[in-house]
């Protein structure tokens, strides 16, 4: 790698004395062109919403630009706190046409600061990319950053703290949850198509394929299910048809008991990312794996209740609300169904 860069600044000696001088301090307000990094993944990226939101608003005046992956860039076109979005490919190692293709983007866009959100071994190679008299203000934990995020604990707070600490070395405060407001999904096609009806509670039974370490067993979200439809609620399974083996072996259990028909609705691969917030605004309780969707519907407002098995960490990596609760054990099978219930029932004070 350090031989590529060392041939990166050698062909891009040039464009050196057109790139982006770094400015002196200003008021937030004042600057015009700023670009925010946030590659993913998704639960990742929604626990970023506050930021983003925080910084459209601290720089009003501002062209801001997000740098991020194919995935997320239609969700931040929709979300109005950018004014456009840069698809990072992630060149590989050894791609040093990638490189110096992304380089040539970075020195043209001349930007004034840069805030790293994803703070990892690649953006700070990132900010490498730039030759040092040319840099722009860089608020991120990169070495020699103009405003480098040196705390010591970074690591071990929540993520959000983190993106708080960060920005804060930016001059950057009052970074609150973004509730999602404009993830406005219409979903009265899944109450007149699908039987959709209140009260309702919201299953998250998958996760990635990778991870399956990260889901509650299908005997346990059954055994849930049965105590929530006799409590009088609808049961809404949700998840993506890469994750309907999982959201299918629920289903598959109550598909032949007639009176559960209306009862257990099944929307696998039938809903999209704004309906699952809208959803989540409405629904009586979410309980799902640690997962994006459980990420992006804790701060929606509903009783919230994640799984945690031992390789994750919920004081790092919980959802994001005022309702939110977690359960974690090593072993995602060591949860028992009392254990949830028993916490469903506290968070929606059902008695």
């Amino acid at each position: 790698m350090g031989a590529l860069m060392g041939a990166a600044e050698r062909t891009l000696e040039a464009d050196a004395g057109a790139g982006v001088r770094p400015n002196g301090e200003r008021r937030l307000d004042e600057y015009g062109s700023i670009l925010v990094i946030k590659l993913g993944a998704l639960g990742d990226f929604f626990q970023a919403m506050g930021a983003f939101k925080r910084l459209r608003a601290v720089h009003p005046k501002a062209r801001i630009t997000l740098m991020t992956t194919k995935p997320y860039e239609g969700l931040a076109r929709k979300s109005g706190y950018f004014d456009d979005v840069y698809v990072d490919v992630r060149p590989r190692w050894y791609s040093l046409r990638g490189w110096l293709a992304l380089r040539r983007y970075l020195m043209a866009a001349r930007f004034d600061r840069v805030y790293d959100l994803q703070n990892n071994d690649r953006t700070a190679l990132y900010f490498r990319l730039f030759p040092r008299p040319c840099r722009p203000e860089w608020v991120g934990v990169a070495k020699g950053a103009s405003h480098q995020d040196k705390t010591p604990d970074r690591r071990t707070v929540h993520i959000f703290d983190s993106l708080r600490r960060t920005l804060a070395v930016g001059g950057v405060d009052g970074i609150e949850p973004d509730d999602l407001r404009w993830m406005d999904g219409d979903v009265s096609a899944l109450e007149s198509e699908h039987g959709l009806r209140a009260p309702y509670v919201l299953l998250i039974p998958g996760s990635s394929p990778t991870r399956l370490m990260k889901r509650w067993p299908a005997d346990h979200f059954i055994a849930l299910t049965k105590r929530l439809v006799a409590d009088g609620l609808q049961v809404v399974i949700l998840g993506t048809n890469a994750e309907s083996d999982a959201t299918g072996a629920i289903a598959a259990a109550f598909a032949g008991e007639e009176e559960n028909v209306s009862n257990v609705l099944d929307l696998t691969g039938r809903t999209d990312l704004h309906q699952l917030t809208a959803l989540g605004r409405a629904a009586f309780a979410v309980i799902g794996n640690d997962t994006g969707p459980t990420h992006m519907l804790g701060p929606t407002g509903a009783p919230c209740i994640a799984l945690y098995p031992g390789v994750s960490d919920p004081a790092r990596f919980h959802p994001l609300g005022s309702n939110v609760h977690t359960i974690q054990k090593d072993h995602m099978a060591d949860i028992t169904v009392d254990e949830v219930y028993a916490l469903f029932k506290k968070a929606t004070q059902v008695s």
